[in-house]
């Protein structure tokens, strides 16, 4: 399995003569020379070279096969040396006084596996005694299995799936025996949860048990070696949000949408919502769907659907309940419309043209009422609101123009010019909380007496929910 190189820790520099020990591979951080008598001087130097982040691609960045390279005392010594691992016997070298030498693994063709290693060397005198020992620790690191892959990884996935592998074969120290865990992050602290875990198994894939819940997860691998230790944990971070329902009332008049609280996982299922309380004067409820306009997907309550990847409005979708009265409130004075169905009718001056309206659609249970129009124009002629018109209106055939309603309030107004119906019905409009229909050069038609203003420039915003006159629908 492929190591890393680690820092030598220490480097004891003691003895009864002088040589050099340099760690080239595996060892850092020995420290500056030490005068220990007279005449012994010990150095310990290091040539090393990090390799840093290494992908796998055949170059291995976990040395296996570290080297140490010393030179003897070119004074007292005899260039016969003894060196030896962790305690174990002695093997000797012999060579030249004051050479330079080198024990390393990589010309002995050996991969040694990872663990602590205790490197020390000896040199005799002249008298035949042996020097203390100069020495340097080198750390062989474990390489990590492979980088873990999450080949589906949504946010609310409940049962995430991992693969992992691992960097080398068996003779960098791997033995296949993986451990993996789940934890959760709970007060800043990473806990492992019992149910996601296992050690030194062979399998590679492991798909998450545990209901999970919202927070943020991470899934350790690991890889035992053959020496008998673990490499570090590698880890894949992920939160897990799950998905929600929400029920939008889609200009619903009163009541309130359902509630659904689940918490969903992808996959889990959904039982659709009954309507609740929610109610839109004129129209009766039809079915939910996952778009306003009704262009995505349709459920009716009662039906279950799998929750996918992300989290789903369902709005109301309502349609015309025909023959329904509808009422509105303009500055205390009461009218009413009704729901008329989709139908074709005469127009034009004399009735021989014909339009078509393709939807259920509101019209006035009557004309308009004097009182009405007197209370929307009072209202309109305010400065503030800025509405003007050519004729005040009358009642009836026999009433004063612009006078205050009397008895005869609930006949039609009279004595009006289109002008004046389509500034009207804009004032009706925003005084009622819509958005008006008439529009001339971008802006909302308010003066009756605009000299510009010819009937057929007038423009019919057909997008607003205003009112307007039937030959315009």
């Amino acid at each position: 399995m492929p190591k890393k190189r680690a820092a030598a820790r220490q480097c004891a520099i003691v003895g009864a003569w002088c040589f050099l020990l340099i760690l080239v591979l595996a060892v850092t951080g020995c420290p500056d020379p030490v005068s220990l008598s007279d005449d012994v001087v010990r150095d310990i130097d290091h040539d090393l070279a990090d390799p840093g982040d290494v992908e796998p691609s055949g170059v291995d960045p976990f040395h296996t096969r570290p080297g140490w390279t010393w030179s003897g005392d070119p004074v007292d010594g005899t260039g016969v040396f003894r060196f030896r691992f962790n305690g174990s016997e002695w093997n000797t070298l012999v060579g030249e006084p004051g050479g330079t030498y080198t024990y390393s693994f990589e010309d002995l063709g050996w991969d040694i596996f990872p663990g602590t290693y205790l490197f020390e060397v000896q040199e005799r005198n002249s008298a035949g005694n042996w020097s203390l020992s100069c020495s340097c620790t080198t750390v062989i690191q474990v390489r990590p299995p492979v980088f873990i892959t999450v080949p589906d990884d949504p946010t609310n996935n409940r049962t995430p799936a991992f693969e992992w592998g691992q960097y080398a074969p068996a003779q960098y120290g791997a033995t296949n025996l993986f451990s993996y865990r789940l934890q959760r992050l709970e007060s800043g602290t990473w806990q492992t949860i019992p149910g996601d875990r296992d050690v030194d198994t062979t399998v590679t894939s492991y798909v998450v048990v545990s209901s999970l819940t919202p927070g943020t997860y991470r899934f350790g691998v690991s890889e035992l070696n053959q020496g008998g230790s673990r490499s570090a944990y590698v880890y894949h971070e992920f939160v897990f949000q799950p998905a929600t329902v929400t029920y939008h009332g889609n200009g619903h008049t009163s009541g309130s949408p359902p509630r659904d609280t689940n918490a969903y996982g992808m996959g889990d299922e959904v039982t659709v919502r009954d309507i609740g309380s929610l109610v839109r004067q004129g129209y009766t409820f039809s079915r939910w769907n996952t778009a306003p306009d009704g262009s995505g997907t349709s459920y009716l309550p009662g039906e279950t659907f799998a929750i996918g990847l992300e989290s789903v409005v369902l709005y109301a979708q309502w349609e015309h309940t025909v023959g329904e009265r509808v009422s509105h409130d303009a500055g205390g004075v009461v009218f009413h419309l009704r729901i008329a169905p989709a139908a074709t009718f005469p127009t034009g001056w004399d009735d021989t043209a014909t339009g078509t309206v393709d939807t259920p659609f509101l019209i006035g249970e009557t004309e308009v009422t004097y009182e009405l129009w007197y209370t929307v124009r009072t209202w309109a002629e305010d400065p503030a609101n800025g509405y003007v018109f050519l004729s005040p209106g009358q009642e009836g055939s026999h009433g004063v123009p612009g006078a205050s309603p009397t008895a005869g309030r609930y006949e039609p107004v009279t004595n009006v010019s289109w002008r004046d119906v389509i500034v009207w019905l804009n004032a009706l409009s925003e005084y009622s909380g819509f958005t008006p229909v008439y529009w001339y050069q971008n802006e909302i038609v308010r003066d009756a007496e605009e000299p510009e203003l010819i009937d057929w420039d007038a423009i019919v915003r057909e997008q607003t929910d205003g009112f307007r006159l039937p030959s315009n629908l």
